[in-house]
């Protein structure tokens, strides 16, 4: 490691092996291995394979976080240097774009591959529980290193060829979206012309389109995992699935190499971003802001963090054509009924919902950090707190979309199911809306202290807590309160408020400190 070539990839490995955050994430996923095991442990009467179901809850639970990571963690390593204007100085020293490379992403891939080492000699202890062998464990593991490799290259492209956080993190949700969902929509629509139409199930166009689809399908690592989770699963452990996310993963950081001087050449001034807002002058000035209203800061935010009414359209329409052509594609041989599939669009959509507003909430103040310009704001004749309300306000209007189709989508599966009622509907809602509050509280808290992945450091304290409170629940249903005790229910579904309500007092003394330390 003395070559000159690993000089940023050394420093960075230091850096982040010193890192309190490193360590405290590390003992959060050794407590939440440790509860899962006590739960399953004192459950195991319940299931009929217990080792099982606690591995397979542990390895979804690091695809979606390191999913998570890639759209913001990995996806921040080069538009970091971009937005801060100091990757020019990285270029003015001897160091050459492959050094910065290795630095900046590969320290991070390392790290995550660090968490999941950590957590593999305990999920072993799956095998005693029954229900799981050894060789299933090791297979889980090399999908898991391997999405890691896959997403860490991804996030490094998308992140050089953006110019900021938001952009990266959005060409890589967008592209994770194709790489998940784009087959299987292709097979469906493909099974659906072969029905409805005279397509040749012989021909050489449905055989090659087949054939990409299936070998498209088995590259993805949810696909993957619910093949080493079957029971009797003998296979090798290195499979199709991690020969070609790690090839996947090469290739993204060999086009992150050559792309990096032709992205990176010019580096402009950093401003705050307008989006796809136009100039009042221009011939695109239907998509300016127009004049500001007289509360300026709900304007403000409305236009330049929702993204002000051309997003709000833009969302009607991706988010309609998209509902109508997933259920166009999958509905066909009345396989999905309309009721199950607006109850299902109703619940994706409200999780939507909640993480849009935590995102553009915890961006409001986030952006008036990194552009110092809080303080100038507080300046105002208007309270902190007043200050605060607006901004929210402002962005609430950017979620129109996403609150209308997910109140439509409940209605009419209400309408056709006709199931709203009873006391089960009272305590999901009851403890749904006060987990919402928290992560939208947490997210914001975060943002005024973290530079980045705010919303990644609620989703993991969020499931910290989530984990605890459900192990705690069912001890004391088991052994001693027995089941339906709306009472414990509701209590426990009352602390996450209790802690909203702290973190909202204390969200208003963080911007008062940022804004007088500015």
């Amino acid at each position: 490691m003395s070559l000159p070539i690993f000089a940023l990839f050394t420093r960075s490995l230091r850096v982040e092996s010193r890192q309190l955050t490193l360590y405290l994430g590390r003992l959060a996923l050794l407590v939440v291995i440790g509860f899962y095991l006590l739960e399953f442990q004192s459950l195991s009467r319940f299931y009929g394979a217990p080792g099982l179901t606690f591995f397979e809850s542990v390895v979804m639970i690091n695809l979606v976080f390191i999913t998570l990571a890639g759209l913001s963690y990995f996806a921040s390593a080069i538009t970091e240097e971009k937005e801060e204007m100091t990757l020019g100085l990285l270029r003015m020293t001897r160091l050459s774009p492959l050094s910065i490379l290795l630095g900046k992403s590969t320290a991070r891939m390392i790290g995550a591959i660090i968490l999941l080492a950590v957590q593999f000699p305990f999920t072993l202890l799956a095998v005693t529980l029954g229900g799981i062998a050894p060789v299933q464990i090791v297979a889980a593991y090399a999908t898991l290193l391997a999405y890691v490799v896959f997403v860490s290259g991804l996030a490094l492209c998308c992140s050089v060829v953006a110019s900021r956080n938001s952009g990266a993190g959005w060409l890589v949700g967008i592209m994770l979206a194709g790489f998940f969902f784009g087959p299987l929509l292709g097979q469906d629509m493909l099974a659906g012309l072969k029905n409805k139409t005279d397509l040749d199930p012989s021909g050489v166009l449905y055989c090659a389109l087949e054939f990409i689809f299936k070998w498209a399908v088995s590259a993805s690592p949810f696909s993957r995992v619910e093949q080493i989770m079957q029971t009797g699963f003998s296979a090798f452990p290195v499979g199709w699935q991690v020969v070609s996310n790690v090839l996947a993963g090469a290739v993204f950081f060999l086009a992150a190499w050559a792309g990096f001087d032709r992205f990176t050449r010019q580096q402009k001034e950093a401003s705050p971003a307008r989006g796809l807002l136009a100039k009042s002058k221009s011939r695109f000035r239907i998509f300016s802001p127009g004049r500001a209203w007289p509360n300026a800061l709900v304007w403000k935010d409305f236009n330049f963090v929702a993204g002000g009414w051309t997003m709000v359209l833009i969302k009607f329409w991706v988010i309609g054509l998209a509902l109508v052509g997933i259920y166009a594609a999958t509905s066909h041989g009345s396989r999905t009924p309309l009721g199950e599939y607006c109850l299902g669009v109703g619940y994706v959509m409200g999780l939507v919902l909640i993480f849009e507003l935590a995102w553009v909430a915890s961006r409001a103040f986030n952006e008036e950090m990194k552009w110092q310009t809080l303080a100038a704001v507080v300046l105002l004749p208007v309270s902190i707190p007043s200050l605060a309300y607006r901004k929210v306000a402002g962005c609430l209007l950017g979620l129109i979309p996403s609150a209308t189709y997910t109140f439509l989508a409940v209605a009419v599966s209400i309408w056709i199911r006709g199931e709203l009622s009873g006391n089960d509907w009272f305590e999901v809602c009851f403890i749904g809306f006060a987990q919402a509050v928290l992560f939208l509280h947490l997210a914001v808290y975060l943002s005024l202290v973290l530079k980045y992945g705010a919303i990644l450091a609620a989703l993991a304290l969020m499931f910290v807590g989530e984990t605890l409170t459900t192990a705690m629940l069912n001890f004391l249903f088991a052994f001693l309160l027995g089941s339906g005790n709306e009472t414990v229910i509701i209590f426990f579904g009352a602390i996450p408020l209790v802690i909203a309500a702290v973190l909202h007092r204390q969200i208003g003394r963080r911007l008062a400190k940022v804004a007088a330390n500015e």
